[in-house]
């Protein structure tokens, strides 16, 4: 009975705050502020998203080779100031020393020049010669996200340097 009765009393206590001036005043300020909100369509977030969805349908070793492609090139100062704001949120996401240890293998795959098939086509082979390599180990990490991470970071770095 006890239950029942408070249940009730909290029932009407919040249909009468809920009608009371202070609330409907607060929810037509916060209406007019949700309505004064303008979408603008960015082209580098587009390319950002379209991206991701490729990075997330794609096998490991096809993820890798796309990391050598720019997402959009050049970055003018609104994509470049986007594409800042883009990598400071996804370091904040990913953990320090798993994103450290991330970046330094990735970075050693790629300037050893290994490529996915060698000469004679054999997978995990260097592009200096025959010597099977193995793809690198990443873990704990989306590594879908991580690519696009580095993409995006090296797309940055290489229009910073025009």
């Amino acid at each position: 009975l006890g239950i029942g009765a408070g249940i009730l009393s909290y029932v009407l206590l919040g249909r009468r705050y809920l009608k009371s001036e202070p609330a409907l005043k607060k929810r037509v300020q916060l209406r007019t502020k949700v309505d004064g909100i303008e979408f603008k369509s960015n082209e580098f977030v587009k390319a950002v998203e379209e991206a991701l969805q490729e990075n997330e349908n794609a096998t490991k070793e096809q993820i890798l080779e796309t990391l050598l492609n720019p997402i959009k090139n050049p970055l003018d100062e609104e994509d470049q100031q986007d594409a800042q704001n883009m990598t400071d949120y996804l370091q904040q996401r990913f953990s320090g020393r798993d994103l450290k240890r991330q970046e330094r293998i990735l970075a050693k795959y790629l300037k050893n020049g290994f490529a996915l098939t060698g000469p004679d086509g054999e997978a995990g082979a260097s592009a200096a010669g025959n010597t099977a390599v193995s793809l690198p180990v990443f873990s704990k990490m989306d590594f879908s996200l991580f690519a696009l991470y580095a993409r995006i970071k090296k797309n940055a770095e290489i229009t910073g340097k025009k």
